[in-house]
């Protein structure tokens, strides 16, 4: 048999955003979060959702067909953050810029922020969260605001992640509860 010179080793393929739906847990390299379970449903498999190419979402109704057609919902999830959104270098102003994009795609134009605020968050490594009201008139819609959070963390590779959350003041205690509850898993090793 003929022989050459020995070939290099395969590039490793990326992986991607993993999420095991039985254990509601969703990992990018070393960034792991179990995700809000009852009230919130989520998908079965990472997909692309608003700003996001990959991501988990999962959400619930809190206001199904609130004007006879739409619905306000409550949302949360773990996602890849996309290279238009992503400043290399610099999670704070990462979490801006998905903040903007989901106010701008997600929410009436009227809508107003209030209480914004952005923080590094040392124990996550190279992590900020954002959190924010937006404040919404919308006719029959009781809801008067959401809660936003949006934290952003660096995975070993360099690829930015994101968890967020959108919550209806009037979402009740549960939503709020599963929200924190995920939110507190949110670790990175390394």
């Amino acid at each position: 048999m003929p022989s050459g010179p020995p070939l290099p080793p395969p590039s490793p393929t990326p992986v991607g955003l993993r999420y095991d739906e039985e254990g509601r847990e969703a990992t990018y390299e070393n960034v792991r979060v179990v995700l809000a379970g009852t009230p919130y449903s989520c998908v079965s498999r990472p997909r692309a959702m608003g700003p996001f190419v990959e991501s988990v979402p999962c959400s619930f109704s809190v206001h199904p067909s609130y004007d006879g057609s739409s619905s306000w919902q409550a949302e949360t999830g773990f996602a890849l953050v996309p290279d238009g959104l992503a400043v290399s270098g610099d999670v704070q102003a990462s979490a801006r810029a998905i903040f903007a994009e989901l106010v701008a795609t997600a929410y009436p134009p009227d809508s107003k922020v209030s209480k914004f605020d952005v923080a590094a968050v040392p124990t996550l490594g190279d992590a900020a969260i954002l959190s924010a009201r937006i404040n919404v008139d919308v006719p029959r819609l009781p809801t008067t605001y959401d809660s936003a959070a949006v934290v952003v963390l660096t995975a070993e590779d360099g690829q930015q992640v994101s968890f967020y959350s959108l919550k209806p003041d009037d979402a009740g205690d549960a939503a709020l509860e599963a929200v924190q509850a995920s939110v507190k898993t949110l670790t990175t090793t390394g």
